[in-house]
C-alpha cells in the first residue's frame, strides 16, 4: 500500500467517523425529543429512519452524478472533483445517514413491544417503516436523478 493511499484510506475512515458521529448525536436527540414529548420512542426511530432513508438516497444520487459527469485525464490522475465527491458522499451518506439510521434499534424495539404484549404498535411500526422507508429512500434517488440531467 503506498503512502497516498494509506492517507486516502485514513481520510476516509475519519470522514465516517465524523458523519457517523454527527449522525448519532442526532440520533439520540430524536429519542430524548420522544421522551419529552411522551410519544413511543419507535416513532423516533421511524422517523429518522425515513428521514436517513431520503437523505442518503438524494444525496448519494447526487454526488454519484458528480462523479459519473467527470472523468479523470489519466489513469494515474484522480479527478479533484470526483474526490471531494466521494468524500462527501462517505461523510454524508455512509457516515452521518448510517449514524442517523438505525436498524438495530428497531429490532430491539420490535423484540421489546412484541415482548411486552404490544402487537398492534410492533405491527404499526414494522408497516410504517416499510411502507414509508423504502418509499422515501426512492423518492430521494428519484430527486437527486432529476438534478443529474
Amino acid at each position: 500500500m503506498s503512502a497516498g493511499s494509506s492517507v486516502r484510506t485514513a481520510t476516509m475512515t475519519a470522514l465516517a467517523f465524523v458523519g457517523g458521529m454527527a449522525g448519532s448525536l442526532v440520533r439520540a436527540g430524536s429519542e430524548h425529543v420522544a421522551w419529552v414529548l411522551e410519544i413511543p420512542v419507535w416513532t423516533a426511530t421511524l422517523c429518522v429512519n425515513v428521514t436517513a432513508a431520503f437523505l442518503a438516497g438524494l444525496l448519494g444520487r447526487l454526488l454519484l452524478g458528480v462523479v459519473t459527469r467527470r472523468t479523470a485525464i489519466a489513469a494515474e490522475v484522480v479527478d479533484s472533483w470526483s474526490v471531494r465527491a466521494q468524500s462527501a458522499n462517505v461523510l454524508l451518506v455512509t457516515g452521518f445517514c448510517g449514524g442517523l439510521s438505525t436498524f438495530s434499534s428497531f429490532g430491539v424495539e420490535m423484540e421489546e413491544l412484541l415482548r411486552n404484549g404490544l402487537h398492534g404498535q410492533a405491527a404499526l411500526a414494522w408497516l410504517l417503516s416499510m411502507s414509508v422507508g423504502l418509499p422515501a429512500a426512492w423518492l430521494g434517488l428519484s430527486l437527486g436523478s432529476r438534478h443529474d440531467r
